[in-house]
């Protein structure tokens, strides 16, 4: 398996680092149900600080089901950023690659 990461979206195609890859929370403001993007921010450089090896955003069992595809490509975005921006360029994000749909 390879993926494509990288503050520009077109790096070369790499293997993906052997460790531990966890699932991101999606934060959402309590008072306007809006995506919380600062502390989505936060807390994918607090898992890349944390050692991990990689990240996945909107997974199929959590936030991502109720989310918009808008939403969802917000949060990659947000959490790519936040980790190009701590220093973890390096490190690849997953994003979830099933989705429930009736159609």
């Amino acid at each position: 398996m390879t993926a494509s990461n990288g503050t520009n979206g077109h790096s070369a195609p790499r293997p993906l680092p052997v460790g531990i890859y966890a699932p991101t929370m999606t934060f959402f403001n309590p008072e306007t149900e809006d995506l919380d993007i600062p502390v989505i921010k936060k807390h994918a450089e607090r898992l890349a600080r944390a050692g991990l090896a990689g990240l996945v955003t909107m997974g199929s069992n959590g936030e991502a089901a109720h989310c918009t595809r808008e939403e969802k490509i917000a949060v990659t975005k947000a959490t790519r950023e936040a980790l190009d921006a701590a220093g973890f360029e390096q490190t690849p994000i997953i994003l979830g690659a099933t989705e429930g749909s009736v159609r």
